[in-house]
């Protein structure tokens, strides 16, 4: 096209031109060759060849190959109505569906989102939306404050808080090498043993969690609101049963007890009401609780002052004239014994309850002495209360009760750690094997979506190796035929000079 404009402006009078003239032409026809070999390579390999061929050929332009590392494409997480684009690229975290989450640094990964990012490979780039409502956006700020840091540093600026959010949001999306630098830090931080109790049952860390209760247990001889409030009545219970297993449990000094149990309930004991031992006999009978009848009798028979005749008269003559005997026998067989005999015919007549259904009812009835009583009865037995027992006791009062003896112990009992390690174990074994066996479930969750992932980047690559395949056999064959149709081209060429 340029040869023939330049043409048109120079060579359209050749009769007329200059010597001078003539010599510029035969410059700009060679300029003009020069340039059309340029912009044809294959014309100049062909230069041998006849100036009328009009077989030129195209040449594309390599297609753009997108940065493996550098190019990072957008994916935007919804976490509860607030929108947080992130990179799709590896540099820093990889969240697409053909690669994994992949930290700088980092060996593990997460296949987590993968089902939801194959949802999005047909929707436009701007367009992909992925709505999590499982995390809250604190959380979700913490976990991208980690990925993506604000400043050039390398040190990681995330407060403890922060810190527990992405032990959360790494453990409950999988990303593990996250969860490990996560349990790393926030084990050399200082958190509250209820704190990391609550972390190590909900994110599956067994370590954590004996050590905790291991430093815990040695703690329980006083009211910790905030460690009972955090890791439940229950547990709170079943540490001091940990603990009460060291114990010498039935060498009780009963006086000593009694004055506990005192201080420890004084607040509900200021509720109940004080009775007299001839009205704790009668209402005894009334309400027909034999223990409560036979423990008047005894306070009773040891009191110094004698039955009068009123007192004689609200028991019945027949159970005056007995306790009588009974004062008279105590001395020689014990005034329990000496009741027993005495006194079993008025006991068979009642009903018998245990010491936990006891407390219930003195509390209903308003009676001091009964709830004290059963408290005395349950805090010296020899064996510790049964979880169902502290349950129908009442978790709070059972825990107080457990006070009671640690306060009576405290000096009997030395520091044991291996002693605790196996009562937690025996209290406790049941949950720790379960968050051992979470802990192993995650892992083995994490392998199992590696090897998936493995898989189809194999077949991804060997599907890739078929298509290269195909593209080269397809480049050979149209290569043959435009060399070929140029082998044509010179064979005419020939026989026409000829």
């Amino acid at each position: 096209m340029i040869k023939t404009e330049i043409a048109s402006k120079l060579f359209l009078r050749p009769s007329s031109r200059s010597p001078e003239l003539e010599s510029l032409t035969e410059l700009v026809e060679e300029d003009i060759t020069t340039m059309e070999f340029l912009e044809d390579p294959q014309a100049a390999d062909d230069s041998s060849g006849s100036e009328s061929d009009s077989d030129t050929s195209v040449v594309e332009e390599p297609p753009e190959i997108m940065d493996p590392e550098y190019y990072m494409k957008m994916v935007v997480f919804k976490v509860n109505v607030i929108c947080y684009p992130t990179s799709k690229g590896k540099k820093a975290y990889d969240f697409d569906n053909r690669s994994k989450i992949v930290c700088i640094g980092c060996r593990s990964c997460t296949d987590f989102f993968n089902p939801s990012l194959d949802e999005l490979n047909d929707v436009p780039e701007d367009q992909r939306i992925i709505k999590r409502d499982d995390i809250s956006k604190e959380d979700f700020r913490a976990l991208l404050k980690l990925l993506y840091p604000m400043s050039f540093t390398l040190t990681r600026t995330l407060s403890d808080d922060e810190w527990i959010s992405v032990l959360k949001v790494s453990t409950r999306w999988i990303m593990l090498d996250i969860r490990r630098m996560a349990i790393e830090h926030l084990t050399h931080a200082s958190l509250p043993l209820a704190d990391r109790i609550i972390l190590a049952r909900e994110c599956s860390i067994i370590s954590w969690l004996r050590s905790a209760y291991l430093e815990l247990v040695s703690q329980l001889s006083s009211h910790d609101e905030h460690t009972t409030e955090t890791i439940g009545l229950e547990t709170t219970f079943k540490l001091h049963r940990a603990r009460e297993s060291l114990f010498p449990l039935g060498q009780f000094d009963e006086r000593a007890m009694n004055s506990e149990i005192e201080e420890e309930f004084r607040e509900v004991l200021g509720t109940l009401s004080r009775r007299s031992e001839i009205e704790l006999a009668v209402l005894a009978h009334k309400y027909g609780v034999s223990e409560w009848r036979k423990s008047a009798f005894i306070a009773l028979a040891r009191r110094h002052k004698l039955i009068s005749y009123t007192e004689a008269q609200l028991l019945g003559f027949e159970t005056a004239i007995r306790l009588c005997g009974v004062r008279e026998l105590r001395r020689s067989i014990g005034t329990a014994r000496a009741v027993e005999l005495e006194l079993n015919w008025d006991f068979d007549a009642l009903e018998s309850y245990t010491a936990v259904q006891r407390v219930a009812m003195a509390r209903g009835h308003e009676v001091c002495d009964w709830f004290v009583e059963a408290l005395s009865e349950l805090v010296q037995q020899k064996e510790t209360l049964s979880v169902p027992e502290a349950r129908d006791l009442g978790l709070p009062t059972a825990i107080a009760l457990c006070l009671c003896r640690a306060r009576h112990f405290s000096s009997k009992v030395s520091a044991d750690e291996e002693g605790y390690r196996q009562a937690l174990e025996l209290e406790f074994g049941d949950e720790l094997e379960q968050v051992e066996a979470a802990g192993r479930e995650l892992l083995s969750q994490s392998e199992l979506l590696r090897l998936e992932e493995e898989q189809k980047l194999e077949e991804k690559r060997q599907l890739e190796h078929e298509l290269r395949l195909e593209e080269r056999s397809e480049e050979r064959e149209m290569q043959g035929e435009k060399e070929g149709r140029r082998g044509e081209q010179s064979e005419g060429e020939s026989v026409v000079e000829n």
